[in-house]
């Protein structure tokens, strides 16, 4: 179709054949589970929503995740299919048939259903510590959601699932997000930082090796440069290139020396 109501999206080329002949033509495989923002952004061209069809083992869930995050950067919704009884499409239209499997993909999950009923899997939420562990996981997921209703509404679905107030959760996400503003903002520092004290540095590549030496290598020929009366003691030179850690030290100094 020019443009898919919906997409499934499926691991292998046998899952999209079999899909095909049983009349879901809109599918497509991208032959393993690696997907990649270009990818994301074709597939924007021709649907408006992408139910992924993944193994959901642990490589499968991964992918589904990464999946997720990349076609929702592009503006597409996303759902999940899940099929408790098979392990994909391919088997599972062959147990049940294309209406079952019909059914299924009308209740495909979003991403937060997805991730809310695997943690209530994987913690006990009877026991308070775990119960807290699972909110706070719940709430580093919600915290990447850009948009502030989507947030809310699933606040809103927390608090009634675990029976806590939206104000505690709300508090507890905003100190979530601004500690990743704040990470965020130290790794842009740091690699600015690391850019200009010469990790890219092709005039000085020994700079990346060993930073510390190499800015006190720079002060040093900084001051022999402005003060010429320390460069040589009784006559003799107080240094020699053999004192100098890198090549661009070593070769600055002699000019250094030159001037003398």
């Amino acid at each position: 179709n020019a443009c898919a109501e919906s997409l499934i999206l499926c691991e292998g080329y046998m899952d999209v054949i079999d899909l095909h002949a049983a009349g879901f033509e809109n599918a497509v495989a991208t032959l393993g589970t690696a997907i990649t923002p270009e990818q994301a952004r074709i597939i924007r061209r021709y649907t408006k929503l992408v139910i992924i069809s993944y193994d959901m083992d642990e490589a499968g869930r991964k992918a589904a995740d990464k999946a997720m995050r990349l076609f929702e950067e592009v503006g597409l919704e996303v759902k999940l299919l899940k099929l408790e009884d098979a392990k994909d499409p391919d088997e599972y239209i062959k147990k049940f048939g294309r209406d079952k499997f019909g059914q299924k993909l009308k209740s495909s999950v979003s991403k937060f259903t997805y991730n809310l009923d695997r943690i209530l899997k994987q913690y006990d939420i009877t026991d308070p510590q775990q119960r807290i562990e699972a909110v706070g996981a719940l709430l580093q997921m919600i915290s990447d959601i850009p948009a502030a209703a989507e947030r809310d509404i699933y606040l809103r679905e927390i608090s009634q699932q675990f029976n806590v107030g939206i104000e505690s959760l709300r508090h507890d996400l905003d100190r979530i997000m601004r500690s990743k503003a704040r990470k965020r903002s130290r790794d842009e520092s740091q690699a600015m930082m690391q850019k200009t004290l010469g990790y890219r540095d092709d005039v000085n590549p020994d700079f990346a090796k060993s930073p510390s030496i190499a800015r006190y290598e720079e002060a040093v020929l900084g001051i022999l440069l402005l003060h010429p009366e320390l460069r040589t003691e009784k006559g003799a030179p107080t240094l020699t290139e053999e004192d100098f850690y890198s090549d661009f030290g070593r070769r600055v100094f002699r000019y250094i020396v030159s001037l003398s």
